[in-house]
Order: C-alpha cells, then sequence, then structure tokens
C-alpha cells in the first residue's frame, strides 16, 4: 500500500505496528517513497 499512496500525492503514512513484521523496512520505504 505504500507506493500507491506515494502514487496517489500522500506526503505521510501512518500503519500500526503490531501487525508488522518488519518495522523498520516499512520505515525505510515510507522515507524512499518521500513520505514521512
Amino acid at each position: 500500500w505504500i507506493e500507491p499512496m506515494a502514487d496517489a500525492g500522500a506526503d505521510r503514512y501512518t500503519f500500526h505496528v503490531e501487525p508488522v513484521d518488519d518495522v523498520a523496512s516499512v520505515c525505510r520505504k515510507v522515507r524512499e517513497c518521500g513520505m514521512k
């Protein structure tokens, strides 16, 4: 969902850490896509 949100113009991405196995990789991908 990260890339489609960035493509749609989002500048921030919020997610719940509980269901994510690798939080650091999600954060890294969010930053790579230009979002905070």
